[in-house]
């Protein structure tokens, strides 16, 4: 990744001013927030979060309000074009985890590692490394790691997708209404 550590501080506008910190943190070092968190709830949601729109503000806003810290994980590049196909992601991971680290209700952002043959799959793994409180997800694909989870201390909360545009909708609306027009 083209980063170690970048910190990013966003002024939160109230009466009394305050200094909130974001971090951008790579993969490997996801067990340094639950040690810096130990007393607070920590949420972990993940996503593509290619042209970010309000459906996903919506999920996060909603994924943040079932702990005090949320950490987002953003699919990487390689993995967007393994699932959606060639012509995605619109926007490259350095700029999604950019943006999603700018948003008030993301404490920390980071890109998700890539699966391996031989690895668990990626969601697990960083399961394993953060140890979250709660695990917030619309995926029902990962039922079959539940009750694991449970036993862990992890808790599954399944948030509803917003019923908002996705981004493949978005993409296809954007390519209708320019369908031969040169911008």
């Amino acid at each position: 990744f083209l980063f170690d550590f970048l910190f990013l501080y966003t002024l939160l506008s109230n009466s009394n001013t305050k200094r909130r910190l974001t971090m951008l943190i790579h993969y490997q070092d996801l067990s340094l927030i639950r040690e810096n968190h130990k007393k607070e709830i920590l949420v972990l949601v993940g996503g593509c979060y290619d042209l970010l729109h309000l459906g996903h503000i919506l999920f996060l806003q909603k994924c943040k309000s079932y702990g005090d810290i949320l950490v987002v994980a953003t699919s990487s590049d390689k993995r967007i074009r393994e699932r959606k196909g060639i012509s995605r992601p619109i926007i490259q991971q350095k700029d999604r985890v950019r943006v999603l680290a700018s948003l008030l209700d993301v404490d920390y952002a980071f890109v998700a590692p890539d699966p391996e043959r031989l690895l668990p799959p990626p969601t697990v793994r960083i399961l394993d490394t953060l140890k979250p409180d709660i695990f917030a997800t619309s995926d029902t694909r990962l039922d079959e790691y539940s009750e694991e989870l449970t036993q862990k201390g992890i808790r599954v909360v399944y948030v509803a997708p917003s019923k908002k545009p996705s981004t493949t909708k978005i993409i296809q609306r954007i390519l209708n209404r320019y369908q031969g027009e040169s911008l």
